[in-house]
């Protein structure tokens, strides 16, 4: 008897062991929280000086386990001459593998091209960065904000865009666009988007436009920085002679769809 409870001892403390081994093995699996996030601005399409532009901050995290992740997230804004407008800091709950929303309000003094960074740090020292840049116009005096003009003047214009890469990066664009006079009403279009510097996407861009209506779109192939296949869609919106709104959207075959927006400033 004395010999049966030494071997069932021993059968125990062998489970024990190799059930402790077990979770030491599954924790070594658990890979480190990595966080991913988006910047834009929602639900504005045109700012003027005196207004509340919201930005909105996207973030997620993977690795850890599945629930929610602290962190803190900070937004700095600064002025067309470089100098810190504001900024603004909250802790917020990061969501598993989809993004939840942080909201920051700025006021803008001043007409110019804006630049909003925000600066993420979550748990085991991870940190996402992500920036973009924008435009307020002078307050118009007629009291119609935001009224569409009947033509668009000729001549190019430019947007800069800073474009999510499938490798997580992000690297900013610069999308231009020439409007010249075509055959009767319409005007000939002809553009290209390609990286400020480093590895982008590629694009020529051609099309027309009637001259007249507020809106279109623009399709075309290009290249990712490997040299792989993809697709661009604008979809362009007259805001006045001489600027213009765009949705833009990338596809590809191996990375999910990209989403920007893009406000076009005649040069």
């Amino acid at each position: 008897m004395v010999v049966i409870a030494m071997k069932i001892r021993s059968i125990c403390s062998i489970l024990v062991a190799l059930s402790l081994s077990a979770g030491v093995f599954a924790q070594k699996k658990v890979s480190p929280v990595k966080l991913d996030g988006m910047i834009r601005l929602a639900n504005k399409e045109r700012l003027e000086v005196g207004d509340a532009a919201p930005i909105r901050v996207r973030l997620m995290h993977t690795g850890g386990t599945s629930g929610n992740s602290p962190a803190k997230v900070t937004v700095v804004v600064t002025t067309p001459t470089g100098a810190t407008l504001n900024q603004g800091t909250r802790d917020v709950q990061v969501p598993f593998n989809e993004y939840g929303e942080s909201n920051f309000d700025f006021l803008f003094p001043v007409a110019g091209t804006y630049k909003a960074t925000a600066t993420a740090t979550g748990e085991n020292g991870s940190k996402w960065i992500g920036s973009f840049t924008f435009t307020t116009f002078a307050k118009k005096t007629t009291g119609d904000k935001g009224s569409i003009a009947s033509t668009l003047e000729t001549g190019t214009y430019e947007a800069k865009v800073d474009v999510r890469m499938p490798s997580g990066s992000t690297v900013s664009h610069i999308l231009s666009l020439t409007y010249s006079k075509g055959p009767h009403s319409n005007l000939t279009i002809k553009g290209w988007m390609a990286p400020a510097k480093g590895d982008g996407y590629h694009f020529q861009i051609n099309g027309t436009w009637d001259g007249v209506s507020r809106n279109q779109t623009l399709s075309s192939h290009g290249t990712d920085g490997s040299d792989h296949k993809c697709d661009i869609s604008l979809v362009m919106n007259l805001r006045a002679s001489n600027s213009l709104t765009s949705a833009i959207t990338i596809t590809s075959k191996s990375t999910p769809q990209i989403m920007n927006q893009a406000v076009f400033i005649k040069k």
